[in-house]
């Protein structure tokens, strides 16, 4: 558990503001957590997503970082250079948002994405790429992925977290 002033992470990664207490390790679930929003002692912050993000350019996972920080400084992140990276990281853990890139080594975007899906059928995902084709866009849009052309700007990235909030 990792303990910050008066904030704790617990180790699936939800964030919790204590008034005088300290409850143990994995006591919070997401299906508990309605039950402990009655209770008065403890207050929640804003809903804490998990985003996984994953490009082999470092540079592109550098801006994509500096935007989520941004924009969502309370959610966490996980990135990874590449499919596989990917798939060893996510286990065990939980993936709300996915960006993931088109264009990489080894496992593609879209079979990534189906395989994230498969894990996380709620996941909101995002396949970002500067291929902007026609069937790579229509590929995307049947398996219920958003699409964000490269170059990555800060106001794509807005605009799509604004559209898996609603």
């Amino acid at each position: 558990m990792i303990t910050k002033k008066d904030w704790i992470l617990d180790e699936d990664d939800y964030m919790f503001q204590w008034v005088g207490f300290i409850l143990p390790q994995r006591q919070f679930r997401r299906e508990t957590l309605t039950t402990c929003l009655n209770d008065s002692r403890v207050k929640t912050m804003a809903a804490v997503r998990h985003i996984l993000v994953v490009d082999d350019s470092l540079l592109a996972r550098m801006m994509l970082k500096k935007f989520i920080s941004k924009l969502r400084p309370d959610w966490i992140l996980c990135e990874a250079k590449d499919g596989n990276d990917a798939l060893e990281k996510i286990g065990g853990k939980i993936v709300d948002i996915a960006l993931i890139d088109y264009n990489m080594p080894g496992i593609s975007g879209i079979e990534l994405a189906k395989k994230v899906k498969e894990q996380f059928p709620k996941a909101g995902m995002a396949l970002i790429t500067a291929n902007i084709q026609d069937y790579i866009i229509n590929e995307a849009k049947a398996m219920g992925i958003s699409f964000i052309s490269k170059p990555i700007e800060e106001e794509k990235i807005a605009a799509f977290f604004n559209s898996m909030e609603k």
